[in-house]
């Protein structure tokens, strides 16, 4: 009895401390962001709501979708083959390796990333200048730069196809080699396996982890800015730079961009769980 007891006591503890935290990280930001974007001056207004969709906002929501559509796209193609590679392994040990390297590259993010593609391929990059002085290619004289969109996709690419191999490879190991020999023996090829019963299969997932990759891009701070340092117009970036006063301080637009950005971040969440109930929906 006093063993049960104390489990009860242990357990709302654990709850009480859970949600004080949610409120204090999660709603009280939440709240401030909102009266921040809808007061001003002490009174409701939506000045600050208004002033986020102005042209140089909007540029940088446009430019922050496409990077994040594009760098998704290509984490998720180019995660999808890898994680098919690794769950036709048949070393599992390998495998295992395999998996732990993409849950650590998938971290690898932020000042130490941008750091590690400066070297590697800025313009006086340890492989820029091998391309250069071996086989006389000039990347940067071909227009190629990674202080623009096209280097902030290779970059965001690096931790998105790791982070696609951890989120698709269950789906990915849950077909069944039983069902490619079922529909061989009944004369169907191999192609036409991927495309009527792998591909429906892997589909819904898939919309899954491409959604969440999306806002995985979408909401990335630390590695543009340590990247490109403004150069590109991305909302977080704009965001940063009229909270922190670096053109000129102006919370109340920053807390309307925030909302903002919190919508687009919703809408990925709400495609997110769309494809959980489809997905669960093949079970």
């Amino acid at each position: 009895m006093r063993h049960r007891f104390l489990s009860r006591k242990m357990g709302l503890g654990t709850l009480v401390i859970l949600a004080l935290f949610l409120f204090l990280f999660e709603i009280l930001p939440v709240l401030g962001i909102l009266s921040g974007t809808f007061l001003n001056n002490g009174s409701f207004s939506i000045h600050n709501l208004s002033s986020s969709w102005s042209t140089q906002y909007r540029s940088s929501f446009l430019t922050s979708t496409y990077v994040s559509l594009i760098s998704a796209l290509i984490g998720l193609v180019l995660g999808v083959i890898a994680a098919l590679a690794i769950s036709r392994e048949k070393n599992q040990g390998m495998a295992r390796v395999l998996e732990s390297f993409s849950a650590l590259t998938a971290n690898f993010a932020g000042v130490p990333l941008a750091f590690a593609f400066m070297v590697s391929l800025g313009a006086n990059g340890v492989y820029t200048n091998l391309l250069h002085h071996l086989f006389g290619i000039n990347i940067y004289a071909a227009g190629f730069s990674l202080l623009s969109i096209t280097g902030l996709v290779i970059v965001y690419s690096n931790f998105q196809i790791p982070l696609t191999v951890l989120l698709i490879l269950p789906a990915v190991l849950g077909l069944r080699q039983e069902w490619l020999e079922a529909h061989q023996t009944l004369g169907g090829s191999r192609p036409l396996y991927w495309w009527k019963v792998a591909f429906p299969i892997l589909l819904p997932p898939a919309l899954g982890v491409f959604a969440l990759l999306f806002a995985n891009s979408f909401g990335a701070y630390v590695t543009a800015y340590a990247l490109a340092a403004g150069t590109i117009n991305l909302v977080p970036v704009q965001i940063g730079f009229l909270i922190n006063g670096n053109v000129g301080m102006n919370i109340g637009v920053g807390d309307a961009l925030s909302m903002d950005m919190i919508v687009v971040m919703l809408i990925a969440l709400f495609a997110y769980r769309w494809s959980l109930r489809w997905t669960a929906g093949w079970r």
